[in-house]
């Protein structure tokens, strides 16, 4: 299930975490950790709490390809 990639809102400036992120894509969380072991997302990880998350213009790349 996509959405229509004109009515698709990515700030590329943004952080989003893997959530945000799935739901952006239209993708269940799992395949979002699949796509950053396989090295196709890259994401950061903060150092407050340790959590992924991914800048805007990686997921605009990405959703690009889907």
């Amino acid at each position: 299930m996509q959405e229509n990639k004109q009515t698709l809102r990515i700030d590329p400036k943004k952080y989003y975490t893997v959530s945000e992120a799935a739901k952006i894509i239209g993708v269940h969380r799992s395949t979002v950790w699949r796509w950053v072991k396989a090295l196709r997302l890259r994401g950061r990880t903060r150092a407050v709490n340790n959590r992924m998350e991914f800048l805007g213009s990686e997921l605009e790349k990405l959703f690009k390809h889907i």
